[in-house]
């Protein structure tokens, strides 16, 4: 007969007349079930059974229970995972299918911990525990890898969700598991079951996508009343169109509506539901947002309700102009709902695309996308006064236009103004009203002559190359006709307030309201991270010594216990951040929109 040679954690028994061996595991006493040992509740046993199977080198399961009439568990059993016997299916498999192949686990063992429900109905009694297993156990290195000590906590589930949320791979989230955990084995799960578990968050989803959108707009709304959006519904029920725009898209339309662009994006969400965001341009010359729509088609009737639903949400009014692509139906919406907004053609897009996308998980991607880009204009804001250019001419203009245009404007500006001293003015003739000059750059033959043209009675004037009209920079061919004049302060009408670092100085209406709140679930990185710092410092301390090393663990299983016991009393715990962290509806107010 072989001699098998027990693992560590186990004792090999044998029998002299039976070639069958069983293997006893060795762990501490008090992690070994007993006889009428009590329990609170189904989910407690589990949990001691599956940590004494972690400590012994086995997986467990739940298996066989009976229920009284009141349909309350009165006896169950948990059994070591390798309980049973497999039975094929098919007796052949044909070799080269790409069917999964899996291996045989169940081998007849006959471990196990039966419980029964005590009479006063308040606990739970062991009756029966059998030790002895009839396979080799895990050594302590491998226990992570069985199924039942594999798990993807609800802590980590919200964590992989705001990873996902910044476009972190899922690979790489577990690679920052692994990192944060000092190796994979420490993790509690593998990379296939992070993939499982947001394919199952996924599947859960299926039916509630358009009901989470209209409750995660509610939230925002009851977080910042500045906060609109409107959703409607086709004759079946399903979302049709939406559109949303929060206080801080409200309030740069204030500061900078006087030129929307207007945009449409196939192929977002799942759906394939068009995404229309309205944008514009603020001092920084950075694109800033005034708006959002998901519209389930092109039509001209979609669009008029978009910018019917846009305009109510804007203070101040329709824009002085709206670019677009080359759209008929977006051009007939905007006769219609915008007669008196000048409308030009723009040949670029914007390409936020991903076919995987849910509308909720679209829209709040999209937020924290948006936040980023609102963070970039605050860094240039706090640059502006901050800050200093520094100046490259003697001109008095320059040091006045450094203290009022922000950086971004004042660079473009000063690109012009160093140029004026190359540059020739010469006075061609005048009429009643009108003088007339040309701008050519002094001694570069072939060079490209402008004509500037200046109103006698208001002294404005205008330049050909008509970048003035088209950036709302004064041109260097302007610059340098005031410098020959000797106007040492840029006039008035060329200076825009919307390139000012006073832009957003101005008042804007009440209903707009303050800013948005965070999002509660961005902080669980912040708690974790702290609690992080605080345990490896308590660690470190606790180590240098046995004492301490036994200080802490209880002190950990104390507060570990509690904090069971305060999820469990809640119903498993309120998580701030998983699933975003926006309840699946009871009721339905909308269909998914059709794909």
């Amino acid at each position: 007969m072989d001699i098998v040679s027990p693992l560590p954690s186990q004792t090999l028994q044998s029998s002299v007349n039976s070639s069958k061996k069983s293997y006893i595991p060795q762990v501490k006493n008090d992690l070994i079930p007993k006889i009428k040992q009590e329990f609170v509740s189904l989910d407690a046993i589990y949990e001691f059974y599956n940590n004494y199977g972690k400590e012994s080198g086995f997986g467990t399961r739940e298996w066989s229970s009976r229920k009284n009439g009141d349909k309350v568990v009165v006896r169950k059993e948990y059994v070591c995972c390798k309980q049973g016997h497999w039975v094929s299916k098919k007796l052949v498999q044909i070799a080269g299918t790409s069917k999964r192949r899996r291996g045989i686990i169940r081998e007849g063992c006959g471990a196990k911990l039966a419980v029964v429900r005590s009479k006063s109905g308040d606990k739970y009694v062991v009756t029966k525990f059998v030790e002895a297993h009839n396979h080799s156990l895990a050594s302590p290195g491998r226990t992570h890898l069985l199924p039942s000590h594999r798990k993807v906590t609800s802590a980590k589930r919200a964590l992989a969700e705001q990873l996902s949320q910044a476009n972190v791979p899922t690979c790489q989230q577990m690679s920052i598991f692994e990192v944060q955990a000092g190796g994979l084995k420490n993790v509690g799960f593998g990379l296939q079951d992070l993939y499982n578990s947001q394919r199952d968050i996924r599947t859960m989803l299926l039916g509630q996508d358009a009901d989470m959108l209209y409750e995660y707009f509610q939230i925002q709304q009851q977080k910042n009343p500045g906060f609109m959006f409107s959703m409607e519904k086709d004759d079946e029920m399903r979302l049709k169109h939406c559109f949303w725009a929060d206080a801080r898209a409200r309030k740069s339309y204030q500061y900078f509506g006087d030129v929307v662009v207007f945009d449409t994006t196939y192929n977002t969400n799942r759906y394939r539901m068009i995404f229309a965001p309205i944008l514009g341009v603020n001092h920084h010359r950075q694109t800033t947002l005034f708006g959002c729509g998901l519209l389930s088609d092109e039509s001209s009737e979609s669009f008029e309700w978009l910018f019917k639903e846009w305009l109510k949400a804007m203070p101040g009014g329709p824009p002085k102009m709206i670019i677009t692509d080359q759209d008929p139906a977006m051009t007939k919406a905007f006769a219609n709902v915008l007669p008196n907004t000048h409308h030009r053609y723009c040949i670029w897009h914007i390409r936020y695309v991903s076919l995987n996308n849910s509308l909720y998980d679209f829209v709040t991607r999209f937020a924290r996308g948006l936040a980023h880009i609102r963070h970039n204009e605050l860094d240039l804001d706090h640059k502006d006064l901050n800050e200093k250019p520094q100046l490259m001419t003697p001109f008095p203009m320059e040091s006045t236009m450094s203290e009022l245009y922000t950086l971004a404007i004042f660079h473009k500006f000063q690109d012009e103004i160093f140029q004026i001293l190359g540059y020739m003015v010469k006075m061609t003739h005048e009429d009643e009203h009108y003088r007339f000059y040309t701008v050519q750059r002094a001694k570069v033959s072939g060079a490209r002559v402008r004509n500037l043209m200046v109103n006698k009675s208001s002294d404005h004037v205008s330049c050909s190359c008509k970048l003035f009209e088209f950036d709302g920079i004064p041109c260097r061919h302007l610059l340098a006709y005031f410098n020959r004049m000797e106007i040492l302060d840029l006039p008035d009408e060329f200076i825009l307030a919307r390139w000012t670092k006073s832009a957003k100085i101005k008042t804007v209406v009440n209903d707009v309201g303050g800013s948005v709140e965070q999002i509660c679930d961005t902080s669980m990185f912040q708690r974790r991270n702290k609690l992080f710092k605080l345990a490896s410092s308590v660690i470190d301390d606790a180590v240098l010594t046995e004492d301490g090393s036994e200080i802490l663990e209880e002190a950990l299983c104390s507060v570990r216990n509690e904090l069971c016991a305060m999820n469990l009393g809640s119903g498993g715990g309120k998580l701030s951040g998983s699933v975003s962290h926006v309840a699946i509806p009871c009721e339905h107010n909308f269909k998914d929109a059709s794909s």
